[in-house]
């Protein structure tokens, strides 16, 4: 991957990954995907987790606890990328073994195994014990198709969803239901610009994150890409739980095109995520948030990455 620190030098590419060899930031991005591949671009419950991968609730938290520094199993990292970001199971196991290597040649952290769990046996009577690999599989398939049932039905992510573009400021006043009497020909042709991505069905197996970064204590901002529909959005996750009475500034521009960027002002909202940008005649898409936390504001770093 190609970026830019400042949207102004292309061709820029940094000499490792940010943060690939970093326990801590391993589990942060981790938890993003996990969160990208559950319904709605939402973090699903530790204990839904547990139970589509097989193993205990402990075990999900400790792999997504930043603050717990054991290296989550490899059997966890195989069960949590297959579930949630299949098309980089690969990357995350060898991410994974990267960093357990590390742990095991500095030893300030520990490797650990799944393990059982309280309520996990009390919901289960199975305990700990992992399913057979062709349960989980058939459990992770039956989820699948209930969750694309269920995207296909909502018109909107409820909560945090973008607000109507005429809302917006700077963004064309095209809306989701100006799609709604296109011809099946015209619909072949992928979503439009500042459509719903998850209602434009881009929220699949194949879209990814191309870009994470942390804003201090607050949160987490994303450049998001469906190679399905060669379209691109900004999403932002709150980390510090302080949704209430704040808000998200978010927004995504298409470097080297003169189209209107798409924006998010969320209230109350623990994820927000734009409206989406199709490839089209851009070279790149930049990414910008603040964070607004009672009064004081906290803003990420604008960030960029070539089209895919």
């Amino acid at each position: 991957m190609v970026e830019t620190p400042d949207g102004d030098s292309p061709g820029y590419r940094p000499p490792e990954e940010p943060g690939y060899a970093r326990l801590d930031d391993f589990k942060l991005d981790l938890r993003s995907a996990v969160a990208l591949g559950g319904p709605n671009h939402q973090l699903p419950k530790v204990r839904s987790i547990a139970a589509v991968i097989g193993t205990s609730i402990s075990t999900v938290s400790n792999a997504l606890n930043v603050d717990d520094k054991s290296v989550p199993s490899e059997e966890t990292v195989r069960g949590l990328a297959t579930a949630y970001d299949h098309p980089r199971l690969g990357y995350w196991l060898e991410r994974r073994a990267h960093i357990a290597a590390q742990t095991r040649g500095t030893g300030p952290a520990s490797e650990i195994a799944p393990t059982s769990d309280p309520d996990a046996a009390s919901s289960d009577p199975t305990g700990s014990s992992p399913r057979p690999r062709h349960e989980w599989v058939a459990l992770l398939l039956t989820v699948t198709a209930i969750l694309c049932a269920t995207a296909a039905a909502m018109a909107l992510w409820s909560g945090a969803r973008p607000g109507p573009p005429s809302e917006r400021p700077g963004t064309p006043t095209s809306s989701l239901s100006d799609a709604t009497g296109e011809t099946a020909a015209a619909a072949r042709r992928g979503p439009a610009d500042y459509s719903d991505p998850v209602a434009a069905g881009c929220v699949d197996a194949g879209s990814q994150r191309l870009k994470t970064v942390v804003v201090k204590s607050v949160g987490l901002v994303s450049l998001v890409h469906s190679a399905s529909c060669d379209a691109y959005w900004a999403r932002a996750e709150r980390t510090d739980g302080k949704q209430v009475g704040n808000h998200v500034d978010l927004s995504i521009t298409a470097r080297g095109s003169n189209r209107e960027p798409a924006v998010a002002n969320d209230p109350d909202a623990a994820t927000v995520y734009t409206y989406l940008l199709t490839g089209g005649d851009a070279s790149g898409f930049c990414v910008a948030a603040t964070f607004w936390v009672d009064e004081e504001s906290f803003k990420s770093p604008r960030f960029c990455v070539d089209k895919q």
